[in-house]
């Protein structure tokens, strides 16, 4: 998978950038469309985060492909939601944990780098900076992070599921920061366990994301995702059955992606803001 550190140095390739340069990211909408509700069985929202830092250790993210790939998997089961794009830095994921305790619902997709202390083996995030470069997030740090949404969120923390409902960690090796989020309070976190390839990741995220947008439960779709590998008949998809975890399972069977109406889910980035997005990114070296 694109996310893990081994056998990555097959696959980097040198980069110029300028240090300083802080590139911008299709931007998180949260307007009018934003989803206050008391209701906790049902999201209409699906918030995506990446990290792919311009550093040479880290392989890039194909965001626009995966961000194609959820649209898709939606789109083939007529389900309308809204879809947020931004980038993974401490800030950003902050404030959408502070959303959700002030009772804003929504699906957290994260797309990052989960990689191995060199002083020890407990796993690492891997965020952005506020210059693009990498915010490697370890345990300690991370439990901080997450930690300080009920230190600061006074009454409000007290109140159950203050946190997304699901969030998907995409990357390998993910079990562990999945562990972390559950502590903290995460009621349901899906994760992976080992190394997994590419074509697996893409099959199992594009099925999953169809169920939920069939209107079943976080529990059903991931089931279902899993049995479509054990079905497959490459047997690269049956051996990776068993690497996809789901946390928080008892809450998982109440909890569903709702749709708005049938219609072509809509991204909150608009065809201009892209296209600027990607000169920024080009005149900042990125490939």
């Amino acid at each position: 998978m694109r996310r893990c550190l081994e056998s990555r140095a097959s696959r980097e390739r040198s980069r110029s950038r300028e240090p300083s340069y802080a590139r911008e990211a299709p931007p998180i909408s949260t307007g009018a469309s934003s989803t206050f509700s008391d209701d906790d069985s049902t999201v209409t929202e699906l918030h995506v985060l990446y990290a792919s830092p311009l550093d040479p250790r880290f392989p890039q993210i194909d965001i626009q492909a995966e961000l194609q790939l959820l649209q898709q998997a939606l789109l083939q089961a007529n389900c309308r939601v809204s879809i947020h794009v931004g980038i993974a830095t401490s800030k950003s994921v902050a404030k959408l944990l502070t959303l959700a305790r002030n009772g804003y619902r929504f699906f957290l997709h994260l797309s990052a780098h989960v990689v191995r202390g060199q002083q020890s083996d407990k796993p690492q995030l891997v965020l952005e900076n506020d210059h693009g470069g990498a915010h490697i997030l370890e345990a300690e740090q991370l439990d901080e992070l997450l930690g300080e949404r009920s230190v600061a969120g006074g009454a409000c923390s007290d109140q159950p599921n203050s946190n997304p409902p699901l969030i998907f960690i995409n990357s390998c090796f993910s079990e562990s920061i999945a562990e972390l989020l559950i502590e903290s309070g995460s009621p349901v976190v899906l994760a992976t366990r080992g190394d997994l390839p590419d074509k697996v990741a893409r099959q199992f995220t594009h099925d999953f994301y169809f169920e939920l947008g069939s209107k079943q439960s976080v529990q059903v779709s991931f089931e279902n995702a899993r049995k479509a590998l054990r079905l497959h008949a490459d047997p690269t998809f049956k051996d990776s059955e068993g690497s996809f975890v789901l946390f928080g399972q008892h809450i998982a069977k109440q909890t569903s992606l709702s749709s708005s109406s049938v219609s072509t889910p809509r991204s909150t980035v608009s065809a201009a803001d892209r296209i600027a997005w990607e000169r920024n990114r080009s005149s900042s070296g990125f490939p």
